[in-house]
């Protein structure tokens, strides 16, 4: 009999609609074309996509705001003055915690500081067209190239030649 080893899978929480919100333990059957085991081969392939598929984190800004009273569902504009010195806050915070070398509150302060900033997109009427937006930076991202050695610790970003950014104009052009 072939020695039976457990694995643990670990279901990402962040999965939009996903109810499991804790791990899921399995036995590893190698080979097996049970449907035990053909649950864990599907698992286990299933497993690396989990855990690229972020939350739909500005839904959930907007959710927040929806509870809050705060949503806007309007043309594109600037919310004043007074959200630029909040996301500032943030900024600072971040920076303070990164200073200090302290993980936790550095982590807190990033997840703040994208919070607000998502906040920011929505209670800018730019939610309808922020996964565009997204696309269109990331894509063009992607087109950087890397520069420095790696192995050294020595790293860096650069455009190459030729490199354009990405064209958002007609996202928020007034009709």
């Amino acid at each position: 009999m072939k020695d039976k080893t457990y694995q643990t899978l670990h279901v990402r929480p962040w999965i939009p609609g996903y109810s499991l919100r804790h791990k899921v333990i399995a036995k590893k059957l190698e080979g097996s074309t049970s449907p035990e085991g053909r649950i864990i081969q599907l698992l286990e392939q299933m497993e690396g996509l989990i855990m690229k598929t972020p939350t739909d984190l500005l839904g959930d800004v907007i959710e927040f705001h929806n509870k809050m009273e705060l949503s806007y569902d309007g043309p594109p504009r600037h919310p004043g003055p007074e959200r630029l010195k909040y996301l500032l806050e943030e900024v600072e915070e971040m920076s303070s915690a990164y200073l200090a070398e302290d993980l936790h509150e550095a982590l807190d302060a990033l997840i703040d500081l994208i919070y607000f900033a998502l906040g920011t997109v929505d209670l800018m009427g730019l939610s309808p067209v922020f996964y565009e937006a997204w696309g269109r930076v990331h894509a063009a991202n992607m087109m950087k190239k890397q520069c420095g050695d790696p192995k050294k610790g020595k790293t860096g970003v650069v455009k190459p030649k030729g490199w354009e950014p990405p064209y958002l104009e007609d996202l928020v052009e007034s009709d």
